[in-house]
C-alpha cells in the first residue's frame, strides 16, 4: 500500500508530462535562437581570401565561409582565382567525390569554379580564393570584406606584416591558423596594422565544418547588412 504519496503509475505520468513540457521549452528556445541568427538570402556580398604565404589554409577558409553562408540561406560561389586554379579544382573534386556541370564544381553542396568560368545563375555571396598571390598585385578595395590568412611563428610574421602593407584602403581582417590568443597579443604589432581584432581560427580538419566558427563569422559579418 502507498500512503501520503502518488502511485507509481501517477508518478510516471507526471514525469512524462514534465518531460514533454521540458522538451517543448527547449525546442522553443532553439527555434528562437535560430531566428536570431543572420540570414543572407537577400544579400549581395563579395569576399576575398588571401594567404600571406603558401599552404596556410586560404582555400580551406574560403570553403568554410561558403559552408557558413549556406547554413544561413546564402547562395555562395567560391571562385578559385589562385595560381593552381583548374588543377586544384579537379583534385578537390576527385578527393571529395563532387560533380561538375558547365565548369561549376559542386563539392559537399558548395559551388566552386575558376575565375574563367561564367556562372549560369546568380549568387548573392561570391568568395574569391586568391591563394598566396601577393596582395600588392591584387585589386582588393572593391570587396566588401577581405580576409588575410597567416600564422604567428617567427618565420610567418614577416610575411603577414608585408602582406598588410598595400591594404590601407581595404576592409580586411587578419585570421591566423595554428595559433592562440597569447601569441596574437605578443605579436600584435605585426598582426594588427589596421587595429582590427585578429581572428584566431579553431583547429578543425573538416573544411566544411562550421560548428566552432559560427559565432566568429556572425560577429565578423555583423557590419555587413544581410
Amino acid at each position: 500500500m502507498h500512503y501520503g504519496g502518488a502511485f507509481p503509475e501517477e508518478m510516471a505520468a507526471l514525469r512524462q508530462v514534465f518531460d514533454a513540457f521540458a522538451e517543448a521549452r527547449e525546442a522553443a528556445r532553439i527555434a528562437e535562437k535560430e531566428k536570431e541568427k543572420p540570414r543572407y538570402s537577400q544579400s549581395n556580398i563579395s569576399i576575398a581570401v588571401v594567404g600571406a604565404q603558401g599552404r596556410i589554409g586560404a582555400t580551406t577558409f574560403a570553403m568554410r565561409l561558403a559552408a557558413y553562408f549556406k547554413s544561413r540561406d546564402g547562395e555562395s560561389l567560391v571562385v578559385c582565382a589562385n595560381k593552381r586554379g583548374f588543377p586544384q579544382l579537379e583534385m578537390m573534386n576527385e578527393y571529395y567525390g563532387g560533380t561538375e556541370h558547365n565548369g561549376i564544381y559542386t563539392i559537399n553542396g558548395i559551388d566552386i569554379c575558376t575565375a574563367l568560368t561564367e556562372p549560369e545563375k546568380q549568387y548573392n555571396v561570391q568568395i574569391y580564393d586568391y591563394g598566396s598571390l601577393p596582395t600588392s598585385e591584387l585589386k582588393l578595395d572593391s570587396f566588401d570584406k577581405v580576409f588575410l590568412i597567416g600564422g604567428t611563428s617567427w618565420n610567418e610574421l614577416p610575411m603577414i606584416y608585408i602582406a598588410q602593407q598595400p591594404l590601407n584602403s581595404v576592409n580586411y581582417t587578419v585570421a591566423v591558423n595554428f595559433s592562440d590568443k597569447a601569441a596574437v597579443e605578443k605579436n600584435k604589432e605585426f598582426l594588427m596594422l589596421n587595429l582590427n581584432e585578429v581572428m584566431v581560427l579553431p583547429f578543425e580538419t573538416d573544411p566544411f565544418a562550421i560548428g566552432q566558427y559560427e559565432e566568429m563569422f556572425d560577429m565578423g559579418f555583423s557590419g555587413i547588412a544581410p
